[in-house]
């Protein structure tokens, strides 16, 4: 839906407990960008994170990325592609940090768009549709890459 409090639900009892930090990250929504838009901002969200944890008072070698839904996917794939500097993307001003996490948490997000339906239930483009900017099946490397049980690591853009 492109709401950043989408996972308040999930994060407000954990802050409560005092023992964790939460941080939302805006990313490209799929009508917005195509693929690999959306892992180039969440991985500058990460870098952000680290370069300013002591202004902040966090912890930058403990970082947990959740995410419902398109995030889910979005945090599986941060979680699958760290040290991996081709995903990374030149978005920030923080490029020297760090971007990988070190756990994710997966909350209902696609794992998999190589198999992906080309268009929803009211015949309309699906969500893997939108964000390849094409059907998965006619994009199978795209597909692949942008799944984090599939991913090649190396990124293709569309023209």
């Amino acid at each position: 839906m492109g709401s950043k409090i989408s996972a308040r639900s999930q994060m407000l009892p954990l802050v409560a407990t005092g023992r964790y930090a939460a941080v939302s990250i805006g990313y490209r929504l799929s009508w917005q960008d195509t693929w690999p838009a959306q892992i180039h901002d969440v991985k500058a969200g990460i870098r952000w994170i680290r370069a300013n944890a002591s202004r902040y008072g966090l912890d930058q070698d403990r970082i947990c990325a959740f995410g419902p839904s398109a995030g889910g996917h979005l945090v599986a794939m941060l979680g699958t592609t760290n040290g991996e500097a081709i995903v990374e993307g030149e978005v920030g001003e923080y490029r020297e940090e760090s971007s990988d996490v070190q756990c994710v948490v997966n909350f209902f997000g696609p794992a998999d768009l190589r198999t992906a339906a080309a268009v929803n239930q009211l015949g309309s483009p699906s969500m893997s549709t939108r964000l390849l900017g094409a059907p998965p099946l006619e994009e199978p490397e795209l597909a692949a890459q942008a799944s984090p049980v599939g991913s090649t690591v190396s990124v293709k853009t569309r023209p």
